[in-house]
């Protein structure tokens, strides 16, 4: 339970002997505020280094990182302006998402008071400066980021390494490129009853995600009675169930392949 401003949050979480969280509440708010609690409980070290790259703080906590990646890369976000969407992004959703997402915020920031400085976090990270409470621009602005994970944010430590031409001609070309020769997949897969041993429909999801870091998934169970009853996975830091079922249909996505890159070259007079 967490009061914010004049609205009280009040969810039931009950953890597995798997450790897969079941949230309950009675509104969007109390909801968003028990996953956010309860996302943050497994992964707040890594929620948190997220919050930092989208603020363009990293460097400034683990300085310049190797080759100056984490200085490029914060110089990177700043170019691409993921913070500045953040408003645009929250203003164009539906009430009970704006509620979510805010009830979600109070749900990582309570567990940030209460895990900062005490053995629920490693001790590698125990009293770090960057792990603290967070805004919900910094929630909105990771938004931003996920969605760009396809596209410009493979970009953002070669936008911030970029130098224009000197007395001597055009800089050195970086160091690194986005294209990394890799191609990322997914598949799904749907049967009908004609094709199942149980003659019920299945779907099922083989996201090509990683199993550790920022992009992996998280299990759990969202029950807001009349509203939503939904089982299955979200990535980690976000609301909602973006993988699952409830007791009419189940489903899932793929990645696409398609070209999300344009070249274009500047000449300067």
């Amino acid at each position: 339970m967490s009061e914010r401003g004049d609205h009280l949050y009040d969810a039931d979480i009950r953890w597995t002997t798997h450790g897969v969280a079941h949230i309950r509440a009675g509104d969007w708010g109390s909801l968003g505020f028990g996953q956010g609690y309860a996302c943050a409980r497994d992964h707040l070290p890594t929620m948190a280094d997220q919050y930092a790259k989208v603020r363009s703080e990293r460097s400034s906590h683990h300085g310049a990182g190797p080759n100056e990646s984490m200085l490029a890369t914060d110089l990177g976000y700043l170019a691409l302006g993921v913070r500045d969407r953040a408003p645009a992004l929250r203003d164009a959703q539906a009430d009970h998402i704006r509620a979510l997402v805010t009830g979600y915020v109070t749900g990582v920031n309570q567990r940030v008071r209460e895990a900062v400085g005490t053995d629920a976090l490693p001790e590698w990270c125990r009293d770090a400066a960057w792990i603290h409470e967070i805004d919900e621009l910094d929630q909105w602005a990771y938004f931003v980021d996920i969605a760009l994970m396809a596209s410009g944010r493979n970009l953002a430590e070669i936008i911030g390494r970029a130098q224009a031409p000197g007395p001597d001609g055009p800089a050195e070309p970086s160091p690194i490129s986005a294209l990394t020769g890799e191609e990322p997949a997914s598949n799904g897969w749907a049967f009908g009853g004609d094709a199942t041993a149980s003659g019920h429909g299945i779907v099922v999801a083989n996201p090509h995600f990683p199993w550790g870091g920022e992009a992996r998934f998280w299990e759990c169970h969202l029950t807001l009675p009349g509203e939503i009853d939904a089982y299955g996975v979200s990535l980690l830091g976000t609301p909602g169930v973006q993988m699952g079922f409830n007791r009419d249909i189940a489903w899932t996505h793929t990645f696409s392949r398609g070209h999300r890159f344009t070249l274009a070259k500047l000449e300067l007079s």
